[in-house]
């Protein structure tokens, strides 16, 4: 039984991954847009209404802080992408 569970996020993992990848993918768009307006990496305004949109459905307390974590690195992790993008 284990052996199914383990099956079944292992498929769920290489969703992530590709998901993630796409992401990024859109995120260097991003950052060369932001590049060529002058824009700011940080815009505390779209985080928010990130955040805000995506965890106001979750109802069990734990996974709601657990997935506001998630999505805190996922953030973070973009942001790190487009300074890297917009240094080159």
């Amino acid at each position: 039984m284990i052996n199914k569970y383990r099956k079944e996020i292992d498929l769920i993992d290489q969703e992530m991954k590709q998901l993630f990848l796409k992401r990024m993918a859109i995120t260097k768009n991003v950052a060369e847009y932001k590049k060529q307006n002058k824009l700011p990496i940080f815009d505390a305004n779209r985080e928010k209404e990130i955040f805000a949109s995506l965890t106001n459905d979750i109802n069990d307390p734990t996974l709601k802080k657990l997935y506001q974590s998630f999505l805190f690195k996922v953030v973070e992790l973009s942001k790190i992408y487009q300074k890297e993008q917009n240094n080159d």
